[in-house]
C-alpha cells in the first residue's frame, strides 16, 4: 500500500488536509441554500412589480421602473447561476485534491468509479453543466429557467422598442452562463487534472501529499 512509503509527518499532514477538504466540500450545500435566500426575493419582487404594472394605467415612471427591474432581476439570476457554477468548480477542485490523497494512501480502490474525479470532455457533459455536482446543477438550471420566464413575461407586456432589449439581454445572459459552465470552468478543471497527472508521472508513480498540495 502506498501509505507505507509516506513519512509519518507527511502522513499526519495529509490526514489533516483531507479532513479539512472533506468538511469544506460539505459546506457547499449549506452555502447554496443561503444564497437562494437572497435570489428568491428578487423573483418575488419582479412578479410584484409586474402585477402592479399590468393592473395600473400606463405610467411612464412605472413602466421604466418595471423595465429596469426586469433587467436587474435577469442579471441577478445570471449571477446566481455563475456563482453556483463557481461553487461547483471549487467543489470539483477539492474533490480532485481529496482523490489524490486517497490514491496516495491506497484507499481509492474502495471508492466507486462514479465517485472518482474525471475530466469533462464530452459535449453532452459540457452542455449539461457537469462541472457542478447534482445539487448545484439543479440550481443552475433553475436560474436559467428563471431568466427565460422573466424574459417571456416581460416581452409580452412591454412595448417596442424595449421588447428588443429584453429579447437580446435574456439570451446573452443564458449564453454567458453556458460559456462559463460548459467551457471556462471545465477547461480550468481539466488543466488541473492534467497537471496533477503529469506531476504523478514525473515522480514515478504518485507524488507525495505535500508535493501535490503545492
Amino acid at each position: 500500500m502506498r501509505s507505507g512509503n509516506i513519512p509519518e509527518r507527511e502522513s499526519e499532514l495529509a490526514k489533516i488536509t483531507y479532513t479539512l477538504f472533506v468538511q469544506s466540500m460539505d459546506t457547499h450545500y449549506s452555502e447554496i441554500l443561503k444564497f437562494l435566500a437572497i435570489l428568491i426575493p428578487s423573483l418575488t419582487a419582479f412578479f410584484y412589480v409586474l402585477n402592479q404594472y399590468e393592473s395600473a394605467e400606463f405610467d411612464s415612471k412605472l413602466f421604466m421602473g418595471f423595465f429596469f427591474v426586469t433587467l436587474i432581476v435577469m442579471f441577478i439570476q445570471a449571477w446566481g447561476a455563475i456563482y453556483a457554477l463557481a461553487m461547483g468548480y471549487r467543489f470539483r477542485y477539492l474533490q480532485a485534491t481529496v482523490s489524490r490523497i486517497e490514491q496516495a494512501f491506497g484507499v481509492d480502490y474502495y471508492m466507486p468509479a462514479s465517485f472518482k474525479i474525471k475530466r469533462i470532455t464530452g459535449i453532452r457533459q459540457r452542455l449539461l453543466l457537469s462541472i457542478a455536482p447534482a445539487i448545484l446543477q439543479v440550481h443552475v438550471f433553475f436560474f436559467i429557467l428563471s431568466i427565460v420566464v422573466i424574459g417571456v413575461a416581460s416581452f409580452m407586456v412591454i412595448p417596442y422598442p424595449y421588447k428588443a432589449v429584453v429579447a437580446v439581454v435574456g439570451p446573452v445572459a443564458i449564453l454567458f452562463v453556458f460559456l462559463m459552465g460548459a467551457f471556462y470552468y471545465p477547461n480550468k478543471l481539466n488543466f488541473i487534472l492534467i497537471d496533477s497527472d503529469q506531476t504523478r508521472n514525473e515522480d514515478g508513480s504518485e507524488a507525495s501529499p505535500t508535493q501535490k498540495s503545492g
